[in-house]
């Protein structure tokens, strides 16, 4: 949302070390109180002999999606810590530890 934080990068890392796909998804209630699960496709992610660079980039991506979900369900989003902490220096872990 144009903020920089930091996010788990283990989505990128386990999809680089293993050729998985990323789906995007989210699970959205309906007025019933019931819930249906949306996936997008698979993300075109980046592989190059850059490994940080790669995971940066592909998180990048990740990011991006669930953004997208987030803006058209506002109302349905929660989050179970700060997102954006100032206090904390924004870094990307691009370790092989997801």
């Amino acid at each position: 949302f144009g903020a920089l934080t930091t996010v788990p990068t283990a989505p990128a890392i386990i999809a680089r070390r293993t050729g998985a796909p990323v789906l995007p998804c989210c699970c959205l209630r309906r007025d019933d109180g019931s819930h249906i699960v949306h996936f997008d496709p698979p993300l075109e992610l980046v592989h190059s002999p850059d490994r940080k660079q790669d995971i940066m980039r592909n998180t990048e991506r990740i990011v991006r999606a669930l953004e997208g979900f987030i803006r058209q369900h506002p109302d349905q989003w929660v989050v179970f810590r700060p997102v954006w902490d100032n206090t904390r220096p924004t870094a990307v872990n691009t370790t092989d530890d997801p």
